[in-house]
């Protein structure tokens, strides 16, 4: 994700902006934002186990909307896209939760129709030719529906986000799909939940696979392994274990 006609500071893809810099940066244009490549891990180096938070959901609203991507003063690029920088559209939704938003509104007094709410395929082919660039990810079926948007500037971002504060307007009724999304920042710096971890915290990005580690997020860290060892520390055990295949 891309934004602005500033010229790129360190590498092409990350600039190497100080915090001070980035402030004045976005007040001189608060519709900057830096190549981000945000659903690639390796654009982060990996934190070590030792110095990672548990990403619950107070850390997450502390990073998403004041540091998003490590980037200060950042909010919420996950919800935005850039029709010279696309990475993915807010899609695909799940049937069901359309249904289910429908009656939420509702029952706040506010009659909406499925069009309101979200992009089907037809609609959805027009505007990626129109508006970006005819990428090939809006003529994909499984793309949609895809979660109507509004024009932030030189981009676009989801009907449902507060561009000015970052936050969801709709988050308690959120789709599944933002509630288990988990960018590459993410995944390189914290130990988190996911689907396929269910209860479990873990480091994602660490090989092999997954590490087992304490459930509880004022729990200890985890130590690295002897060296040579295939096994890996467990807080919860308080013991070396086999690693995670």
């Amino acid at each position: 994700m891309m934004g602005g006609k500033v010229p790129p500071k360190g590498s092409a893809d990350m600039p190497d902006y100080t915090p001070e810099e980035l402030r004045a940066l976005r007040k001189d244009n608060k519709f900057y934002l830096p190549v981000l490549k945000i659903n690639h891990m390796d654009m982060w180096p990996s934190k070590p186990p030792s110095e990672r938070e548990h990403f619950t959901d107070e850390v997450a609203k502390e990073t998403c909307l004041s540091k998003c991507c490590g980037v200060p003063g950042l909010k919420s690029a996950c919800c935005r896209m850039d029709p010279n920088d696309l990475e993915h559209v807010l899609g695909p939704l799940d049937e069901g939760w359309i249904g289910e938003i429908i009656k939420w509104f509702k029952k706040k007094g506010i009659s909406v129709t499925r069009h309101d709410v979200v992009i089907d395929f037809e609609e959805g082919q027009i505007i990626g030719r129109n508006l970006f660039n005819a990428h090939p990810i809006f003529e994909d079926p499984k793309s949609y529906p895809i979660m109507r948007f509004q024009v932030d500037g030189p981009r676009f971002a989801c009907k449902y986000l507060n561009n000015q504060t970052g936050m969801c307007n709709i988050y308690e009724a959120r789709p599944n799909m933002c509630r288990t999304y988990l960018c590459g920042y993410v995944k390189t710096n914290f130990f988190v939940k996911s689907k396929e971890t269910e209860n479990k915290w873990m480091a994602l990005d660490i090989k092999p696979e997954k590490v087992e580690i304490n459930l509880l997020p004022e729990g200890p860290s985890i130590e690295d392994p002897p060296e040579g060892s295939n096994k890996t520390w467990s807080p919860s055990k308080k013991k070396y274990v086999r690693r995670f295949r």
